[in-house]
Formats: structure tokens, sequence, C-alpha cells
């Protein structure tokens, strides 16, 4: 065995083993697809107590979290038919961004004895939208920063959070 290079059956899970399920506030389950990237990320904000210049005690902090999605066109188009079934309307126009969903990431690896790596970004609200066109070969794509509620990985069945 090749140890240099460590990895469960010789295969580990990549972004081509991902699946993203989008569900939507009442919960309206869809299986995503035609991504381009996904960005999440949480920080802590720890307050602190001092006294002579040094810390004596930390609180428990607040915590804060990011992401958006990159689609590819026709994925962005799928979801807009999704999201607007549930959209709240004004003037006859579906308001995304009132829209809230989950999504439910999972990376599989294609090989059955793998571990399945997955985590939940809850209570997502789109932001914005982004399509950066160019002339070239490179294909539409629509970014979508997101608002995010909390994310929970899952290890074991169990759901962990940063604070």
């Amino acid at each position: 065995m090749n140890l240099d290079f460590p990895v469960l059956d010789g295969v580990t899970p990549s972004f081509a083993d991902i699946q993203v399920k989008c569900t939507l506030y009442p919960g309206m389950p869809l299986v995503m697809s035609d991504i381009k990237a996904l960005d999440t990320g949480g920080t802590v904000d720890i307050g602190e107590q001092r006294s002579g210049g040094r810390v004596i005690s930390r609180g428990t902090g607040s915590v804060s979290y990011t992401g958006s999605i990159t689609l590819y066109r026709s994925g962005y188009n799928k979801f807009l038919r999704f999201a607007s079934k549930v959209a709240p309307k004004r003037n006859g126009k579906s308001l995304l961004t009132h829209v809230m969903f989950d999504l439910t990431v999972s990376h599989t690896p294609p090989v059955a004895a793998g571990e399945i790596y997955q985590f939940v970004a809850r209570g997502l609200r789109i932001m914005g939208r982004a399509m950066n066109g160019a002339e070239g070969t490179d294909l539409d794509v629509v970014t979508l920063p997101l608002s995010v509620g909390e994310i929970v990985d899952i290890i074991d069945d169990q759901e962990v959070v940063l604070g």
C-alpha cells in the first residue's frame, strides 16, 4: 500500500460525487443539478474579559455563516421554476429573495465502503444574483450569494455546529 496518498478503498469523494438536495419551506424537495460551485463558511466571534491586558475569561461567542452557490444557467432556470411555486407574489411577480430553503449536501464516493460526508445549510435566502458572461467557450453561470441561518455537519448520525 502506498501511504503517500492514503485513501479508503483507493477512492475518496470529490466534487464529482456531490449530491445537493434543496428543500423549500414548506417541505418541497428538489435534487439540484448543474452546480458549478458551492461555498459555505462560518466564524465564531468570541468576546473576551481582560485584566491587565490578559484574557481571563471568554464568552461562548456568536456564530456568523456565509454561503453562495454558482449554478450553470440550466440549473438556475430549474431552481427558478421550483422556487417560484412557493414564492410570494407582488404585482404578479415572484419574489425570489423571500423564499426560504435548506440545502443538504452529500459527498458519496462511488465505492460502497466509502464514508459519506454530509452537511446541511439551513434557513437560506438568496441575497442577490450575478451573471457575468463573456465571449468565448465558457458556459453561462449564475452566482447566488446566500443568507445562511445555520450550517450543520453530520457525523455518525450526530449534528455538529460551530457554536
